[in-house]
């Protein structure tokens, strides 16, 4: 499967805003900072998609090797939650802030309107999820807390990399990152809770940053524009699901389980298990074909 980027198509944008940041400080006769003060701000801002990438998919594939392909499928799914509530979350609030200009604001009501929604489905997944219960119910109830609070982070870190913060914004990523990493390491250890613990580190990842960048408020006005909410949320739904889409009809023809075959076997460096079922012929016509 194809991890979208939370900024899923727009990270050149947002080196762009701050690579124009530094221009327009050079240009306004700020000295520009000398090596010894640190890193450029399109510097932390790569760093922090390279640390947060890294996390997610090494992580993935250190719990597909610990857990295998069965014990891993409701991780993974876990892992695809995350990454569709901050690409998808808050009707796509989060790309309209990144691709609005910086001097203008949106309309206020658009996130009222956008968090209203997110809160309905957070609402309906964690009421589904009591319901059925189980490891099942805990996913699906966890992916709805993500869904709200992963859209709120999303905002937040659109607007410190387009309001001249992007270096604050990059470390509190990198931070967070830093917390879910611990999460992957202690679920691999704690094999028996692994849901749960990486289901906490995702949640305290995504409410660190919505905590520590705070409400992002300068970015929306009473007579802010309407971001056109529907549009936008299409497009960026229309690419997740293009990036996505080898992944969704192999776990529509057959089961979550099969989704981890991959990496779990990868990860053990073991044969994929001869097995029954619709897969069957398919692999062993790969596993008998001439070299």
């Amino acid at each position: 499967m194809t991890d979208p980027d939370p900024f899923v198509g727009l990270d050149a944008d947002a080196l762009a805003e701050a690579a124009a940041e530094d221009q327009a400080d050079a240009r306004v006769g700020v000295p520009a900072a000398p090596p010894a003060r640190g890193p450029s701000r399109v510097s932390w801002l790569l760093a922090s998609r390279l640390v947060e990438q890294g996390v997610l998919g090494v992580g993935a594939l250190l719990l597909a090797g610990t857990l295998g392909r069965d014990a891993f499928a409701p991780v993974s799914i876990l892992f695809v939650a995350y990454s569709l509530a901050v690409t998808a979350g808050g009707l796509g609030l989060g790309v309209a802030v990144l691709r609005h200009p910086a001097e203008r604001t949106l309309a206020r009501a658009a996130r009222r309107r956008a968090r209203q929604v997110d809160l309905a489905v957070a609402g309906v997944a964690v009421g589904m999820g009591l319901a059925l219960g189980g490891d099942g119910g805990q996913v699906v109830a966890v992916g709805g807390l993500l869904w709200v609070l992963g859209a709120e982070a999303m905002v937040a870190k659109a607007v410190g990399v387009k309001h001249g913060r992007a270096r604050e914004t990059a470390k509190v990523e990198i931070a967070s990152s830093m917390v879910l990493a611990a999460a992957v390491v202690a679920a691999s250890i704690d094999t028996d809770h692994a849901i749960s613990v990486v289901a906490v580190g995702l949640l305290a990842k995504v409410v660190l940053e919505a905590a520590v960048l705070g409400p992002a408020g300068e970015a929306f006005s009473a007579d802010g524009d309407h971001p056109g909410h529907w549009q936008v949320w299409s497009t960026v739904m229309l690419a997740y699901a293009i990036s996505n889409v080898d992944y969704a009809v192999v776990g529509a023809s057959f089961s979550p389980a099969v989704l981890s075959v991959t990496p779990a076997d990868h990860a053990r460096a073991t044969p994929v298990a001869p097995r029954s079922g619709p897969l069957t012929p398919l692999s062993d016509a790969v596993r008998h074909a001439p070299a």
